[in-house]
Protein backbone atom coordinates (compact mmCIF):
# COMPACT_ATOMS: atom_id res chain seq x y z
CA UNK A 1 0.00 0.00 0.00
CA UNK A 2 2.93 2.24 0.40
CA UNK A 3 6.43 1.88 -0.83
CA UNK A 4 8.52 -1.25 -0.41
CA UNK A 5 11.06 -1.24 2.41
CA UNK A 6 14.16 -2.03 0.44
CA UNK A 7 15.34 -1.55 -3.13
CA UNK A 8 17.14 -4.86 -3.44
CA UNK A 9 20.08 -4.76 -5.83
CA UNK A 10 20.59 -8.31 -7.02
CA UNK A 11 24.34 -8.43 -6.98
CA UNK A 12 25.77 -11.36 -8.89
CA UNK A 13 29.32 -11.03 -7.61
CA UNK A 14 32.00 -8.75 -6.33
CA UNK A 15 34.06 -8.64 -9.56
CA UNK A 16 33.09 -8.63 -13.24
CA UNK A 17 33.36 -11.83 -15.27
CA UNK A 18 36.52 -12.42 -17.30
CA UNK A 19 36.41 -11.48 -20.98
CA UNK A 20 39.90 -12.44 -22.20
CA UNK A 21 40.46 -15.24 -24.70
CA UNK A 22 42.33 -18.49 -24.24
CA UNK A 23 46.13 -18.07 -24.57
CA UNK A 24 47.22 -21.56 -23.61
CA UNK A 25 49.99 -22.90 -25.85
CA UNK A 26 49.92 -26.49 -27.15
CA UNK A 27 51.99 -28.88 -25.10
CA UNK A 28 53.70 -30.36 -28.20
CA UNK A 29 55.28 -28.75 -31.23
CA UNK A 30 54.29 -31.10 -33.98
CA UNK A 31 51.36 -30.94 -36.26
CA UNK A 32 48.01 -31.86 -34.80
CA UNK A 33 47.13 -35.47 -35.54
CA UNK A 34 44.20 -35.92 -33.17
CA UNK A 35 40.56 -35.19 -33.83
CA UNK A 36 40.33 -31.84 -32.06
CA UNK A 37 41.62 -28.49 -33.14
CA UNK A 38 44.97 -28.58 -31.34
CA UNK A 39 47.55 -30.99 -30.01
CA UNK A 40 46.51 -30.68 -26.33
CA UNK A 41 46.07 -33.88 -24.47
CA UNK A 42 43.03 -32.50 -22.66
CA UNK A 43 39.58 -32.01 -24.07
CA UNK A 44 38.95 -28.40 -23.09
CA UNK A 45 40.61 -25.18 -24.09
CA UNK A 46 42.71 -24.69 -20.96
CA UNK A 47 43.77 -26.35 -17.77
CA UNK A 48 41.35 -24.74 -15.28
CA UNK A 49 37.60 -24.88 -14.97
CA UNK A 50 36.71 -21.45 -16.33
CA UNK A 51 37.26 -19.87 -19.73
CA UNK A 52 40.72 -18.46 -19.05
CA UNK A 53 43.92 -19.15 -17.18
CA UNK A 54 43.55 -16.80 -14.21
CA UNK A 55 42.24 -17.85 -10.80
CA UNK A 56 38.62 -17.49 -9.68
CA UNK A 57 37.85 -14.31 -7.63
CA UNK A 58 37.96 -14.57 -3.86
CA UNK A 59 35.63 -12.34 -1.80
CA UNK A 60 37.15 -10.52 1.10
CA UNK A 61 36.11 -12.05 4.42
CA UNK A 62 34.10 -10.33 7.12
CA UNK A 63 36.64 -9.16 9.70
CA UNK A 64 34.25 -7.95 12.41
CA UNK A 65 30.53 -8.28 13.18
CA UNK A 66 28.64 -7.03 16.22
CA UNK A 67 25.08 -6.27 17.29
CA UNK A 68 24.19 -3.33 19.54
CA UNK A 69 20.88 -1.92 20.82
CA UNK A 70 19.12 0.37 18.36
CA UNK A 71 17.30 3.60 19.00
CA UNK A 72 14.08 1.83 20.03
CA UNK A 73 13.19 -1.27 22.03
CA UNK A 74 12.60 -3.66 19.12
CA UNK A 75 15.39 -2.70 16.75
CA UNK A 76 19.14 -3.30 16.77
CA UNK A 77 22.17 -1.83 15.03
CA UNK A 78 24.37 -4.17 13.01
CA UNK A 79 28.05 -3.28 12.52
CA UNK A 80 29.99 -5.15 9.83
CA UNK A 81 33.61 -4.71 8.74
CA UNK A 82 35.18 -6.33 5.68
CA UNK A 83 38.75 -6.51 4.37
CA UNK A 84 38.03 -4.55 1.18
CA UNK A 85 35.16 -2.48 -0.12
CA UNK A 86 32.35 -4.99 -0.54
CA UNK A 87 28.58 -5.15 -0.31
CA UNK A 88 27.39 -7.15 2.69
CA UNK A 89 24.23 -8.68 4.09
CA UNK A 90 23.09 -9.80 7.52
CA UNK A 91 20.49 -12.54 7.97
CA UNK A 92 18.83 -13.26 11.32
CA UNK A 93 16.70 -16.17 12.48
CA UNK A 94 15.25 -17.18 15.83
CA UNK A 95 15.54 -20.62 17.46
CA UNK A 96 12.15 -20.13 19.10
CA UNK A 97 10.39 -18.51 16.12
CA UNK A 98 11.40 -20.55 13.04
CA UNK A 99 9.34 -18.43 10.63
CA UNK A 100 11.35 -15.30 11.48
CA UNK A 101 13.79 -14.53 8.63
CA UNK A 102 15.12 -10.96 8.73
CA UNK A 103 17.47 -9.83 5.95
CA UNK A 104 19.19 -6.47 5.54
CA UNK A 105 21.73 -5.51 2.87
CA UNK A 106 24.14 -2.66 2.33
CA UNK A 107 23.42 -0.16 -0.41
CA UNK A 108 27.01 0.44 -1.57
CA UNK A 109 30.44 -1.25 -1.33
CA UNK A 110 32.43 -0.18 1.74
CA UNK A 111 34.83 -1.57 4.31
CA UNK A 112 32.55 -0.62 7.22
CA UNK A 113 28.77 -0.90 7.36
CA UNK A 114 26.16 0.10 9.96
CA UNK A 115 22.75 -1.38 9.20
CA UNK A 116 19.48 -1.00 11.14
CA UNK A 117 17.39 -4.11 11.80
CA UNK A 118 13.83 -3.34 12.85
CA UNK A 119 10.53 -5.08 13.47
CA UNK A 120 11.83 -7.77 15.83
CA UNK A 121 9.67 -9.60 18.34
CA UNK A 122 9.97 -8.65 21.99
CA UNK A 123 11.88 -10.93 24.35
CA UNK A 124 13.15 -13.10 21.50
CA UNK A 125 16.62 -14.43 20.69
CA UNK A 126 17.91 -13.79 17.18
CA UNK A 127 20.98 -15.51 15.71
CA UNK A 128 22.56 -13.50 12.90
CA UNK A 129 25.17 -14.20 10.22
CA UNK A 130 27.09 -11.56 8.23
CA UNK A 131 28.74 -12.18 4.86
CA UNK A 132 29.90 -10.37 1.75
CA UNK A 133 27.18 -10.49 -0.87
CA UNK A 134 29.53 -12.17 -3.34
CA UNK A 135 30.43 -14.96 -0.92
CA UNK A 136 33.35 -15.71 1.36
CA UNK A 137 33.70 -16.37 5.04
CA UNK A 138 31.02 -15.40 7.55
CA UNK A 139 30.82 -14.18 11.14
CA UNK A 140 27.93 -14.67 13.56
CA UNK A 141 26.46 -12.94 16.60
CA UNK A 142 23.27 -13.19 18.66
CA UNK A 143 20.94 -10.77 20.43
CA UNK A 144 17.85 -11.02 22.62
CA UNK A 145 15.39 -8.13 22.41
CA UNK A 146 13.94 -6.45 25.47
CA UNK A 147 10.44 -6.64 26.89
CA UNK A 148 8.24 -3.53 27.04
CA UNK A 149 6.69 -2.64 30.37
CA UNK A 150 3.18 -1.36 30.88
CA UNK A 151 2.07 -2.13 27.32
CA UNK A 152 -1.09 -4.20 26.74
CA UNK A 153 -0.88 -7.62 25.12
CA UNK A 154 -3.34 -7.69 22.23
CA UNK A 155 -5.31 -10.60 20.80
CA UNK A 156 -5.72 -11.36 17.09
CA UNK A 157 -8.76 -13.27 15.84
CA UNK A 158 -8.56 -14.22 12.15
CA UNK A 159 -11.65 -15.56 10.41
CA UNK A 160 -11.24 -19.04 8.97
CA UNK A 161 -11.03 -19.01 5.18
CA UNK A 162 -10.35 -15.26 5.02
CA UNK A 163 -7.04 -13.50 4.27
CA UNK A 164 -6.28 -10.15 5.85
CA UNK A 165 -5.03 -7.27 3.72
CA UNK A 166 -1.38 -6.44 4.33
CA UNK A 167 0.54 -7.46 7.43
CA UNK A 168 1.31 -4.53 9.73
CA UNK A 169 -1.19 -2.37 11.63
CA UNK A 170 -0.14 1.10 12.83
CA UNK A 171 -2.08 2.94 15.56
CA UNK A 172 -1.84 5.20 18.60
CA UNK A 173 -2.84 4.02 22.07
CA UNK A 174 -3.07 5.65 25.47
CA UNK A 175 -3.55 4.08 28.90
CA UNK A 176 -5.57 6.00 31.45
CA UNK A 177 -7.11 9.45 31.59
CA UNK A 178 -4.78 11.51 33.74
CA UNK A 179 -2.33 14.02 32.33
CA UNK A 180 0.46 11.58 33.21
CA UNK A 181 -0.93 8.83 30.94
CA UNK A 182 1.63 7.91 28.29
CA UNK A 183 0.75 8.05 24.59
CA UNK A 184 2.34 5.47 22.30
CA UNK A 185 2.50 4.77 18.60
CA UNK A 186 2.71 1.05 17.88
CA UNK A 187 2.95 -1.39 14.98
CA UNK A 188 1.75 -4.98 15.34
CA UNK A 189 1.89 -8.01 13.02
CA UNK A 190 -1.06 -10.23 11.92
CA UNK A 191 -0.88 -12.06 15.25
CA UNK A 192 -1.21 -8.69 17.05
CA UNK A 193 2.33 -9.03 18.40
CA UNK A 194 4.29 -5.85 18.94
CA UNK A 195 6.89 -5.02 16.25
CA UNK A 196 7.54 -1.30 16.86
CA UNK A 197 6.88 1.08 19.75
CA UNK A 198 7.44 4.82 20.17
CA UNK A 199 6.68 6.77 23.35
CA UNK A 200 5.14 10.20 22.64
CA UNK A 201 5.07 11.26 26.28
CA UNK A 202 2.12 12.47 28.31
CA UNK A 203 -0.21 15.47 28.67
CA UNK A 204 -1.78 14.58 25.33
CA UNK A 205 -5.37 13.87 24.29
CA UNK A 206 -6.21 10.68 22.38
CA UNK A 207 -6.95 12.48 19.07
CA UNK A 208 -3.61 11.52 17.49
CA UNK A 209 -3.27 10.93 13.75
CA UNK A 210 -0.48 8.58 12.52
CA UNK A 211 0.52 7.47 9.02
CA UNK A 212 3.59 6.37 7.09
CA UNK A 213 4.97 8.95 4.66
CA UNK A 214 7.32 6.47 3.00
CA UNK A 215 9.00 3.16 3.87
CA UNK A 216 11.04 4.72 6.70
CA UNK A 217 9.30 7.86 8.03
CA UNK A 218 5.91 8.36 9.68
CA UNK A 219 3.95 11.51 10.40
CA UNK A 220 2.35 11.99 13.82
CA UNK A 221 0.03 14.90 14.52
CA UNK A 222 -2.73 15.97 16.89
CA UNK A 223 -3.30 15.50 20.60
CA UNK A 224 -4.83 18.89 21.46
CA UNK A 225 -8.42 17.73 21.18
CA UNK A 226 -9.89 19.74 24.07
CA UNK A 227 -8.60 23.11 22.81
CA UNK A 228 -7.18 24.00 26.21
CA UNK A 229 -4.92 26.99 25.58
CA UNK A 230 -3.44 26.65 29.07
CA UNK A 231 -2.22 23.14 28.24
CA UNK A 232 1.55 22.64 28.40
CA UNK A 233 1.64 21.76 24.72
CA UNK A 234 -0.54 22.54 21.72
CA UNK A 235 -0.48 19.04 20.29
CA UNK A 236 2.23 17.33 18.28
CA UNK A 237 3.52 17.67 14.74
CA UNK A 238 6.33 15.16 14.20
CA UNK A 239 7.98 13.22 11.42
CA UNK A 240 9.83 10.26 12.96
CA UNK A 241 11.83 7.54 11.23
CA UNK A 242 11.57 3.89 12.22
CA UNK A 243 14.78 4.16 14.23
CA UNK A 244 13.11 6.80 16.43
CA UNK A 245 14.93 9.82 15.01
CA UNK A 246 12.88 13.02 14.76
CA UNK A 247 13.10 14.22 11.17
CA UNK A 248 10.75 17.22 11.47
CA UNK A 249 9.08 18.86 14.46
CA UNK A 250 6.79 21.84 14.99
CA UNK A 251 5.48 23.01 18.36
CA UNK A 252 2.67 25.24 17.06
CA UNK A 253 0.92 25.85 13.75
CA UNK A 254 1.59 28.92 11.65
CA UNK A 255 -2.18 29.29 11.21
CA UNK A 256 -4.59 28.46 14.02
CA UNK A 257 -4.15 27.53 17.65
CA UNK A 258 -2.90 23.94 17.98
CA UNK A 259 -2.72 20.53 16.30
CA UNK A 260 -5.82 18.43 16.92
CA UNK A 261 -7.71 15.44 15.50
CA UNK A 262 -6.25 15.35 11.99
CA UNK A 263 -2.77 15.95 10.56
CA UNK A 264 -1.94 14.33 7.24
CA UNK A 265 1.10 14.28 4.97
CA UNK A 266 -0.09 14.67 1.38
CA UNK A 267 1.60 13.16 -1.70
CA UNK A 268 2.85 16.58 -2.89
CA UNK A 269 4.91 17.10 0.28
CA UNK A 270 2.45 19.42 2.04
CA UNK A 271 0.72 18.74 5.37
CA UNK A 272 -3.00 19.21 6.01
CA UNK A 273 -3.79 19.84 9.68
CA UNK A 274 -6.82 20.85 11.69
CA UNK A 275 -5.57 23.62 13.96
CA UNK A 276 -8.68 25.33 15.35
CA UNK A 277 -9.19 29.08 15.46
CA UNK A 278 -11.20 31.73 17.28
CA UNK A 279 -14.58 32.84 15.96
CA UNK A 280 -16.32 35.96 17.21
CA UNK A 281 -19.60 37.83 16.76
CA UNK A 282 -18.24 41.04 18.24
CA UNK A 283 -19.60 40.24 21.69
CA UNK A 284 -18.34 36.72 22.37
CA UNK A 285 -15.31 34.74 21.23
CA UNK A 286 -15.25 30.95 21.03
CA UNK A 287 -13.34 28.08 19.44
CA UNK A 288 -14.15 27.54 15.79
CA UNK A 289 -12.46 25.73 12.92
CA UNK A 290 -9.02 26.40 11.50
CA UNK A 291 -7.34 24.40 8.75
CA UNK A 292 -3.71 24.79 7.71
CA UNK A 293 -2.03 23.51 4.54
CA UNK A 294 1.68 23.83 5.25
CA UNK A 295 4.88 22.97 3.39
CA UNK A 296 8.47 22.70 4.70
CA UNK A 297 10.50 25.67 3.52
CA UNK A 298 7.39 27.57 2.43
CA UNK A 299 5.12 27.81 5.45
CA UNK A 300 1.38 28.18 5.02
CA UNK A 301 0.36 27.64 1.40
CA UNK A 302 -3.40 27.72 2.05
CA UNK A 303 -5.68 28.12 5.05
CA UNK A 304 -9.34 28.32 5.95
CA UNK A 305 -11.35 29.19 9.05
CA UNK A 306 -15.00 29.34 10.01
CA UNK A 307 -15.20 33.06 10.80
CA UNK A 308 -16.99 33.81 7.51
CA UNK A 309 -19.70 31.30 8.48
CA UNK A 310 -20.04 33.00 11.87
CA UNK A 311 -20.29 36.40 10.17
CA UNK A 312 -23.08 35.07 7.96
CA UNK A 313 -24.96 33.56 10.90
CA UNK A 314 -24.51 30.03 9.56
CA UNK A 315 -22.88 28.82 12.78
CA UNK A 316 -23.83 29.81 16.30
CA UNK A 317 -21.88 30.55 19.48
CA UNK A 318 -21.95 27.73 22.02
CA UNK A 319 -24.81 27.63 24.48
CA UNK A 320 -24.23 27.10 28.20
CA UNK A 321 -24.38 23.30 27.98
CA UNK A 322 -22.06 23.21 24.99
CA UNK A 323 -19.54 25.40 26.77
CA UNK A 324 -19.49 22.84 29.58
CA UNK A 325 -19.34 19.68 27.47
CA UNK A 326 -17.77 20.59 24.14
CA UNK A 327 -14.60 22.52 23.36
CA UNK A 328 -16.40 23.89 20.31
CA UNK A 329 -19.99 23.30 19.17
CA UNK A 330 -18.85 22.62 15.62
CA UNK A 331 -15.21 21.59 15.83
CA UNK A 332 -13.81 19.52 12.97
CA UNK A 333 -12.38 16.05 13.58
CA UNK A 334 -11.37 15.02 10.05
CA UNK A 335 -10.35 16.85 6.89
CA UNK A 336 -9.50 15.97 3.32
CA UNK A 337 -8.41 17.85 0.22
CA UNK A 338 -9.35 16.36 -3.13
CA UNK A 339 -10.64 17.21 -6.57
CA UNK A 340 -14.25 16.06 -6.67
CA UNK A 341 -16.75 16.41 -9.56
CA UNK A 342 -17.18 20.12 -8.78
CA UNK A 343 -13.50 21.00 -8.48
CA UNK A 344 -10.86 21.52 -5.81
CA UNK A 345 -12.47 21.04 -2.41
CA UNK A 346 -11.84 20.79 1.31
CA UNK A 347 -14.12 18.32 3.09
CA UNK A 348 -14.61 18.58 6.85
CA UNK A 349 -16.29 16.30 9.39
CA UNK A 350 -18.09 18.48 11.95
CA UNK A 351 -18.56 16.76 15.30
CA UNK A 352 -21.16 18.83 17.15
CA UNK A 353 -23.33 19.53 14.12
CA UNK A 354 -23.18 15.90 12.90
CA UNK A 355 -22.45 17.09 9.37
CA UNK A 356 -19.96 16.89 6.53
CA UNK A 357 -19.08 20.20 4.88
CA UNK A 358 -17.71 20.81 1.42
CA UNK A 359 -15.61 23.99 1.10
CA UNK A 360 -14.70 25.39 -2.32
CA UNK A 361 -10.97 26.03 -2.02
CA UNK A 362 -10.95 28.78 -4.64
CA UNK A 363 -13.64 30.88 -2.92
CA UNK A 364 -13.53 29.60 0.67
CA UNK A 365 -17.31 29.26 0.61
CA UNK A 366 -19.25 26.32 2.02
CA UNK A 367 -21.08 24.77 -0.94
CA UNK A 368 -22.66 21.59 0.49
CA UNK A 369 -23.80 20.27 3.86
CA UNK A 370 -24.39 16.53 4.28
CA UNK A 371 -26.39 15.48 7.33
CA UNK A 372 -29.88 15.62 8.76
CA UNK A 373 -31.35 19.01 7.88
CA UNK A 374 -28.66 19.59 5.25
CA UNK A 375 -28.66 19.93 1.47
CA UNK A 376 -29.07 16.31 0.37
CA UNK A 377 -31.95 13.96 -0.25
CA UNK A 378 -30.99 10.57 1.20
CA UNK A 379 -32.05 7.44 -0.70
CA UNK A 380 -31.23 3.73 -0.82
CA UNK A 381 -29.70 1.99 -3.85
CA UNK A 382 -33.17 1.59 -5.38
CA UNK A 383 -33.85 5.32 -5.08
CA UNK A 384 -36.29 5.05 -2.17
CA UNK A 385 -36.17 7.85 0.44
CA UNK A 386 -34.49 7.01 3.74
CA UNK A 387 -35.28 8.46 7.18
CA UNK A 388 -32.96 10.84 8.99
CA UNK A 389 -31.57 8.09 11.23
CA UNK A 390 -29.62 6.81 8.18
CA UNK A 391 -27.44 9.93 8.16
CA UNK A 392 -24.33 9.99 10.35
CA UNK A 393 -25.01 10.98 13.95
CA UNK A 394 -21.63 12.23 15.12
CA UNK A 395 -18.92 10.82 12.88
CA UNK A 396 -15.14 10.38 12.73
CA UNK A 397 -12.44 9.17 10.37
CA UNK A 398 -14.06 10.05 7.04
CA UNK A 399 -12.56 8.75 3.78
CA UNK A 400 -13.50 10.40 0.49
CA UNK A 401 -12.91 9.33 -3.11
CA UNK A 402 -12.85 11.61 -6.18
CA UNK A 403 -15.85 9.77 -7.66
CA UNK A 404 -18.07 10.88 -4.77
CA UNK A 405 -17.98 7.93 -2.36
CA UNK A 406 -17.79 8.68 1.35
CA UNK A 407 -16.83 6.14 4.02
CA UNK A 408 -17.73 7.13 7.58
CA UNK A 409 -17.26 5.86 11.09
CA UNK A 410 -20.72 6.75 12.42
CA UNK A 411 -20.63 6.98 16.22
CA UNK A 412 -24.43 7.14 16.32
CA UNK A 413 -24.87 9.62 19.19
CA UNK A 414 -28.48 10.83 19.33
CA UNK A 415 -29.61 8.57 16.49
CA UNK A 416 -33.43 8.45 16.34
CA UNK A 417 -34.61 5.09 17.63
CA UNK A 418 -31.51 4.51 19.76
CA UNK A 419 -27.78 5.01 19.57
CA UNK A 420 -25.37 2.48 18.08
CA UNK A 421 -22.15 2.74 16.09
CA UNK A 422 -21.55 1.50 12.56
CA UNK A 423 -19.46 1.97 9.43
CA UNK A 424 -21.41 3.27 6.44
CA UNK A 425 -20.68 4.18 2.82
CA UNK A 426 -22.56 6.74 0.72
CA UNK A 427 -22.29 8.06 -2.80
CA UNK A 428 -22.82 11.83 -3.09
CA UNK A 429 -24.22 13.35 -6.28
CA UNK A 430 -23.04 16.93 -5.86
CA UNK A 431 -24.79 18.19 -8.98
CA UNK A 432 -28.25 17.03 -7.87
CA UNK A 433 -27.75 16.95 -4.09
CA UNK A 434 -28.70 13.29 -3.79
CA UNK A 435 -26.93 10.97 -1.34
CA UNK A 436 -27.23 7.21 -1.83
CA UNK A 437 -26.55 4.91 1.09
CA UNK A 438 -24.59 2.00 -0.42
CA UNK A 439 -24.16 -0.25 2.63
CA UNK A 440 -23.59 -0.22 6.36
CA UNK A 441 -22.41 -2.66 9.01
CA UNK A 442 -22.68 -2.92 12.76
CA UNK A 443 -22.58 -5.64 15.39
CA UNK A 444 -24.31 -6.17 18.74
CA UNK A 445 -22.98 -4.05 21.57
CA UNK A 446 -20.97 -1.66 19.41
CA UNK A 447 -21.53 1.89 20.58
CA UNK A 448 -18.58 4.26 20.98
CA UNK A 449 -19.63 7.87 21.42
CA UNK A 450 -16.28 9.46 20.55
CA UNK A 451 -13.24 8.71 18.35
CA UNK A 452 -13.02 5.98 15.70
CA UNK A 453 -11.86 5.55 12.12
CA UNK A 454 -12.76 3.86 8.82
CA UNK A 455 -10.34 3.53 5.89
CA UNK A 456 -10.48 2.00 2.44
CA UNK A 457 -7.91 -0.77 1.93
CA UNK A 458 -6.38 -1.97 -1.31
CA UNK A 459 -8.62 -4.63 -2.81
CA UNK A 460 -11.89 -3.18 -1.52
CA UNK A 461 -11.92 -4.14 2.15
CA UNK A 462 -12.31 -1.60 4.95
CA UNK A 463 -10.21 -1.11 8.10
CA UNK A 464 -12.44 -0.15 11.03
CA UNK A 465 -10.98 1.25 14.25
CA UNK A 466 -13.61 0.74 16.90
CA UNK A 467 -12.03 3.49 18.90
CA UNK A 468 -12.68 3.79 22.58
CA UNK A 469 -11.77 6.30 25.27
CA UNK A 470 -12.81 5.43 28.81
CA UNK A 471 -12.20 9.06 29.71
CA UNK A 472 -15.26 10.24 27.80
CA UNK A 473 -17.36 7.13 27.02
CA UNK A 474 -20.71 6.50 28.66
CA UNK A 475 -19.95 2.76 28.66
CA UNK A 476 -16.65 2.65 30.59
CA UNK A 477 -16.20 -1.14 30.40
CA UNK A 478 -15.94 -1.32 26.62
CA UNK A 479 -12.63 -2.11 24.88
CA UNK A 480 -10.93 -0.91 21.70
CA UNK A 481 -10.79 -3.11 18.61
CA UNK A 482 -9.41 -2.85 15.08
CA UNK A 483 -11.07 -5.04 12.49
CA UNK A 484 -10.93 -5.62 8.75
CA UNK A 485 -14.30 -5.83 7.05
CA UNK A 486 -15.16 -7.22 3.64
CA UNK A 487 -18.31 -5.25 2.80
CA UNK A 488 -21.04 -5.56 3.47
CA UNK A 489 -20.85 -7.94 6.43
CA UNK A 490 -17.78 -10.23 6.64
CA UNK A 491 -15.24 -9.65 9.40
CA UNK A 492 -11.88 -10.84 8.05
CA UNK A 493 -9.60 -10.17 11.00
CA UNK A 494 -9.88 -8.59 14.44
CA UNK A 495 -7.42 -7.13 16.96
CA UNK A 496 -8.72 -6.68 20.52
CA UNK A 497 -7.35 -4.80 23.54
CA UNK A 498 -7.43 -6.70 26.85
CA UNK A 499 -9.30 -4.12 28.95
CA UNK A 500 -10.92 -0.70 28.97
CA UNK A 501 -7.85 1.15 30.23
CA UNK A 502 -6.46 1.64 26.73
CA UNK A 503 -7.91 4.07 24.22
CA UNK A 504 -7.30 4.05 20.45
CA UNK A 505 -8.18 6.73 17.92
CA UNK A 506 -7.13 5.75 14.38
CA UNK A 507 -5.19 3.01 12.58
CA UNK A 508 -3.54 2.27 9.23
CA UNK A 509 -2.65 -1.01 7.50
CA UNK A 510 0.56 -1.68 5.51
CA UNK A 511 1.87 -4.42 3.27
CA UNK A 512 4.41 -6.94 4.56
CA UNK A 513 7.17 -5.45 2.38
CA UNK A 514 6.42 -1.83 3.31
CA UNK A 515 8.09 -1.54 6.70
CA UNK A 516 10.36 -4.36 7.83
CA UNK A 517 12.71 -6.79 6.06
CA UNK A 518 11.07 -10.00 7.30
CA UNK A 519 10.57 -12.87 4.85
CA UNK A 520 7.76 -14.08 7.08
CA UNK A 521 5.51 -11.39 5.62
CA UNK A 522 7.38 -10.31 2.46
CA UNK A 523 7.82 -12.56 -0.58
CA UNK A 524 10.49 -10.24 -2.00
CA UNK A 525 12.66 -10.81 1.06
CA UNK A 526 11.98 -14.56 0.93
CA UNK A 527 13.12 -14.66 -2.70
CA UNK A 528 16.29 -12.71 -1.92
CA UNK A 529 16.97 -15.00 1.06
CA UNK A 530 16.94 -17.97 -1.32
CA UNK A 531 19.12 -16.22 -3.93
CA UNK A 532 21.80 -15.54 -1.31
CA UNK A 533 21.68 -19.13 -0.11
CA UNK A 534 21.23 -18.08 3.50
CA UNK A 535 19.87 -21.44 4.62
CA UNK A 536 23.15 -23.12 3.64
CA UNK A 537 25.36 -20.80 5.69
Amino acid sequence: MRHALLSLALLVGCHPADTDVDTDAPVDGDADTDADADADADSDADADSDADTDTDPVCDPITAFSIAPGGLLLDVSLHVEVGAAEDVFVACTSPTEPLEQHLVESTAPATSHDLPLRGLLAGTQYDCVARSTCGGDTLTDSVTTGLPTGIPVLTATPTAGETMTGAYTLFNEQGGCSSSAEMYVAIVDPDARLRWLYDLGNDLILDMDVQMIDHDVMHIGGGWGLFDESQSNLGLFLDVDLSGNVVLERTAPDFGLGFNHHSEALPDGTYLSITGDHDTNGQRTWNGIGVELWAPGQGVVWSWDSQALADAGLVDPPNILEELLLPSPYHANASSILTDPLGDALWLSIYGYEELWRIDRSTGKRTHVFGQGGDFTLVDTAGNPLPDREYTWVQHGIDYTPDGRVLAYDNGVGRPGGGYSRVVEYRLDLMNNVATKLWDWTEPGWYNTVVGDADYLDGGNVLVTQGFSRCTEIFPNDVSEILELRPPDTVVHRITWPNSNWGVYRSQRYDGCDLFANARYCDTIAQRWAELGVDSL
